[in-house]
């Protein structure tokens, strides 16, 4: 009797493992835009001198996913930043905020065929803009750098609709010289300001 349940418990992990193991993902040959709503962490290496580029951010996807899992596809996401005083100045204040673009590239990998777990790694440009005010009267400067980034995804479909969890880690080196018109700040010519983020997106697949 024991040799007869082991057996059949063997044989219905063995089904189930081979089912999972072959589920096709939803996003299969699918088109899939979305919408996002994300949150950084300043993790670079400037993070005691400078306000933090990031905080709360919204964002834009666009991809496809071919028939053997790649998927490809690009992203914009511009993340508000937060301000930070330095009254040791007077009355000055800063702030950075950041638009980040570019391409992503994973491989989606089917845990049923609506829960799907994507590897994802990117490289685009970010253009970083410091705002300065100075008894009311501000200004600001740009620039842009390049920016690379890798972590993962979770997507839950529920057709026609999509929504998903990411998490990544982002490189973004830039030239801070220009920078440096905000009072208080100690940086070198170069700088890394790179972040942690994450984003809940929601969108449509077809």
């Amino acid at each position: 009797m024991r040799a007869t349940v082991l057996a059949l418990t063997c044989a219905g992990g063995h089904l189930l493992f081979a089912t999972s193991a072959q589920a096709e993902p939803f996003t299969r040959q699918r088109v899939q835009p979305a919408a996002a709503f994300a949150y950084g962490l300043y993790v670079g290496e400037a993070s005691d001198v400078v306000p933090s580029p990031y905080g709360v951010g919204v964002g834009a996807r666009g991809g496809y996913t071919m028939g053997s899992g790649f998927h490809l596809g690009a992203e914009a996401n511009y993340f508000f930043g937060k301000s930070r005083r330095f009254p040791e100045y007077g009355d000055v204040e800063g702030s950075l905020s950041i638009l980040h673009y570019g391409i992503v590239a994973g491989y989606d990998l089917g845990v049923t065929p609506w829960f799907v777990v994507r590897p994802v790694v990117g490289v685009g440009a970010a253009r970083v803009t410091a705002v300065v005010r100075v008894e009311g009267l501000s200004g600001d400067v740009s620039q842009t750098g390049f920016v690379a980034t890798a972590g993962a995804e979770a997507l839950f479909g529920w057709k026609p609709a999509f929504f998903g969890l990411e998490a990544r880690y982002t490189s973004f080196h830039v030239d801070t010289a220009p920078l440096e018109d905000i009072p208080g700040i100690e940086l070198d010519d170069s700088a890394r300001l790179d972040g942690l983020l994450f984003a809940v997106k929601g969108g449509m697949f077809f």
